[in-house]
């Protein structure tokens, strides 16, 4: 019998997140939810296509529109949505490190955003983790984060959507492909036992809907992104995946490049 190690096992969380994974994307407007829009001109993206400039960060970088982006989700209530709260996150905290010698700029001209936009700010920088993001930390908030230690994205735990989520703000900040990697490393879930001590019966293991999760937003992404189609399909002809993750990802590449017809 396989066993499984506690990063594949697990927390509550899961359930609390599963839920709103949707309607973050929807928020959003991230291509997790394919949009079939035609190509957009790369200017003039913020805020009125917000969407366009997160989700294709990667391929144009334009930090110079972030707080006008910035402000644009906070008048729409976009930053106290806890559902956004793990895409922003993830894409904010890797802009904010690709940036750092900008970052007290940006601080300083997000104060006027209402303090529970300003807190989601926070945690992203926080979790930008470079040294003049500790700097202006231990400056303008010594006690918020003190013997608190920044989680790195790369490495989080697999153990709910809200990690899906923060993965693919990474990705659509940076084009990093380690991020669809650990992504891809969901499918193992599907290996796990469908029972387990402790789980009522009638139920099944809160992990059990990840691999399902992590196919459609593969599948929606790679027919939006070709870098994600492209960079997919290199790993599959790779030796970096079990025999679970490839017949998964195989699968998710195929319905990207077969979609259902719309009725």
């Amino acid at each position: 019998m396989k066993t499984f190690s506690s990063q594949f096992f697990p927390t509550r969380s899961l359930f609390l997140h599963s839920l709103g994974i949707i309607s973050a994307l929807f928020l959003l407007g991230s291509s997790l939810i394919p949009s079939y829009a035609k190509p957009h001109d790369d200017h003039g993206k913020t805020p009125a296509n917000g969407d366009d400039w997160l989700t294709f960060y990667y391929r144009n970088p334009r930090p110079d529109q972030l707080i006008p982006q910035l402000k644009a989700w906070s008048a729409e209530g976009t930053l106290q949505d806890q559902n956004a709260r793990g895409p922003l996150l993830g894409f904010l905290s890797a802009v904010f490190r690709q940036n750092a010698d900008q970052l007290e700029n940006w601080y300083q001209q997000t104060l006027s955003l209402p303090a529970k936009d300003q807190e989601l700010i926070n945690m992203a920088i926080w979790i930008s983790n470079s040294k003049k993001s500790q700097q202006l930390l231990k400056k303008e908030l010594p006690q918020a984060f003190v013997g608190k230690t920044p989680p790195d994205i790369l490495t989080l735990k697999l153990d709910s959507t809200s990690a899906l989520d923060l993965l693919w703000g990474y990705y659509f900040a940076t084009g990093d492909s380690k991020a669809l990697r650990r992504i891809a490393r969901m499918f193992r879930y599907a290996d796990a036992p469908k029972k387990v001590d402790g789980i009522p019966d009638g139920r099944t293991p809160l992990y059990t809907i990840l691999p399902k999760a992590a196919k459609w937003s593969i599948s929606s992404n790679a027919q939006q992104h070709p870098k994600v189609l492209e960079d997919y399909k290199k790993m599959l002809s790779s030796d970096q995946l079990n025999e679970t993750e490839k017949k998964w990802l195989d699968e998710s590449l195929q319905q990207a490049e077969n979609p259902p017809k719309q009725p």
